[in-house]
């Protein structure tokens, strides 16, 4: 009866941890990035260029 009680009472699993969620999150980056390589470079080509020339207007 004891045991019963205990398992009964059991707390709720904690919420998972910044970094399960961070882990996650790279794990999708991960394949977003692979399944879309040509695009991503191409969108960071073009916002370096964007960056560089706001830099150079300064």
């Amino acid at each position: 009866m004891i045991t019963a009680r205990h398992v009964v009472r059991r707390k709720p699993a904690p919420p998972p941890t910044n970094a399960a969620i961070s882990s996650q999150l790279l794990q999708e980056t991960a394949e977003l990035f692979k399944a879309h390589k040509e695009a991503m470079l191409l969108a960071a080509l073009i916002a370096g260029i964007v960056a560089e020339t706001s830099q150079r207007r300064k």
